[in-house]
């Protein structure tokens, strides 16, 4: 299975969204504290959510946001708990999101050990898909 194609790995009606589930795509303007909160209320005990697409003012993917951007932002803003929530309250995930450029992207043509390595090389745990038209049609993640 690792030889496959992320193509043929993608159910048919993911592949054919042109964007992931719209619970999943946060605006610009979306505050750390509602992120975290999105990705919590997302999950369910067979399902996590790690990762939310941030959307751009036209649409378009401008990057992905990520657990571990919710820690790292956190662990930055204070150690005092009431000022960290007041600086929480105030973050939006575009001040600690991955940008879309230093997300990797695998192509649907690519196979699962192609995307891996991907990962693995650049220490990632997210990477997007592209189709060949270039529009984003999904998110791998080493949670798959």
């Amino acid at each position: 299975a690792r030889d496959a194609p992320i193509e043929g790995w993608l159910s048919v009606a993911e592949f054919e969204r042109t964007s992931p589930p719209s619970h999943l795509m946060v605006p610009v303007s979306m505050r750390l504290l509602d992120a975290a909160s999105l990705m919590l209320t997302a999950a369910s005990p067979q399902r996590t959510c790690h990762h939310l697409v941030v959307r751009g003012s036209t649409g378009g993917w401008l990057g992905v946001f990520s657990a571990l951007d919710v820690a790292r932002a956190l662990w930055g803003l204070c150690s005092e708990l009431d000022v960290m929530k007041a600086g929480a309250e105030k973050t939006l995930v575009t001040s600690v999101m991955k940008p879309r450029a230093a997300v990797p992207t695998v192509r649907t043509t690519d196979t699962l050990q192609d995307a891996l390595s991907k990962l693995t090389v650049f220490c990632q745990n997210a990477a997007l898909v592209v189709h060949e038209s270039g529009m984003t049609c999904g998110l791998v993640t080493t949670r798959c």
